[in-house]
């Protein structure tokens, strides 16, 4: 019975604890611009759109908006957080909508998500436990590559597709339609694309490749991981 009132207790300190410290919505407006790329390193959410101008906003709390951190370095838009001591488990998440003419280079090293409105010949890597959202590639290229253990799921069209995982999570490029690609999976992840065309294929890991049913790969095979091409 004892043990029984102590767990109550603890529950109803929680409990008044999380209530008396409500979130305090607040907006920051940054003022950047000249970047072509943008790269996220911290926990939050970015939404990049494309604009005729630049623009930063965040939205969130308070107190979580006072430790980001905004920077240009070279042509990438760099978001992140000032450090912090201890562990705060009421800490939230900002959500920041970046506005650029165009966005070149997309880079997710935190564990926030990141999406993407369109890019044309984009480049785009993932090293965090994040998720990576494109809704429409276009243009001659596209480069997709993944070293953690996130996602990169994108949709869209392109003349040629190069893929690159050495992580544990997946690349889902389904809904991206090329006429040539370029795949190495050398991590335990899966990539999958819709190549109607020639398909170079590296497998030196545990995860597969699939290709669609127009694709004509050439596989070079070192792993267990399986490549699916062909009908």
């Amino acid at each position: 019975m004892r043990a029984a009132m102590v767990g109550l207790l603890m529950v109803a300190a929680c409990s008044n604890g999380g209530a008396s410290e409500p979130a305090r919505t607040a907006e920051r407006t940054v003022a950047l611009r000249g970047f072509s790329g943008v790269d996220l390193a911290g926990p939050d959410r970015v939404d990049v759109v494309t604009g005729r101008d630049f623009a930063v906003q965040a939205r969130g709390d308070a107190a979580v908006l006072d430790r980001l951190t905004f920077e240009v370095k070279g042509t990438t838009l760099r978001i992140a957080r000032k450090p912090q001591t201890g562990w705060n488990w009421r800490d939230r998440t900002a959500v920041i909508r970046v506005t650029l003419p165009a966005l070149k280079a997309a880079t997710l090293s935190g564990s926030g998500d990141l999406s993407v409105d369109r890019a044309a010949d984009l480049t785009a890597q993932l090293t965090g436990s994040g998720d990576m959202t494109i809704a429409r590639l276009t243009g001659r290229t596209a480069q997709l590559g993944l070293r953690g253990s996130g996602t990169i799921a994108a949709a869209g069209r392109v003349d040629s597709l190069a893929l690159s995982l050495s992580g544990s999570g997946d690349i889902d490029a389904r809904q991206v339609k090329a006429s040539q690609a370029s795949v190495a999976v050398a991590g335990s992840g899966d990539v999958s694309a819709d190549v109607d065309g020639p398909a170079a294929v590296s497998l030196t890991g545990s995860g597969s490749a699939t290709l669609g049913a127009r694709a004509r790969c050439t596989v070079r095979k070192a792993g267990s991981g399986e490549a699916r091409c062909g009908g």
